[in-house]
């Protein structure tokens, strides 16, 4: 990644930069410390990469006013990458938020993801 690398993930409006990149993984290592993922297709054009991805993750952080339910939950997401020079310099990313949000707040007793 180059130095005036841009981060556009909306998830937290955590900033640009490396800075923002760097915040925007410590929010989801902090809920999801398990946090396993893996890559479901690639598609490249250009100087543009989208990478679908799954995840899975115990939720063990608080978010969104949400307090630790200790429950595996699984989500997935779509990023997309400008590569210049061989080298990140900009990334947008949409995770199904709306996904998580259900399976954490399920009542209690109900099954989890896992």
């Amino acid at each position: 990644m180059l130095p005036d690398y841009i981060e556009h993930h909306p998830l937290i409006g955590q900033g640009s930069g490396i800075e923002g990149l760097n915040r925007l993984a410590a929010v989801y290592f902090a809920v999801f410390p398990d946090l396993e993922t893996k890559v479901e297709a690639v598609l490249n054009d250009g100087d543009l990469t989208v990478v679908r991805w799954s995840g899975v993750g115990t939720h063990e952080g608080g978010q969104m006013g949400v307090a630790p339910t200790h429950r595996k939950v699984q989500f997935s997401g779509i990023d997309i990458l400008r590569i210049s020079g061989g080298r990140v310099v900009e990334h947008w990313g949409e995770t199904n938020g709306l996904e998580v949000m259900h399976q954490i707040q399920e009542p209690p007793g109900a099954p989890d993801a896992s």
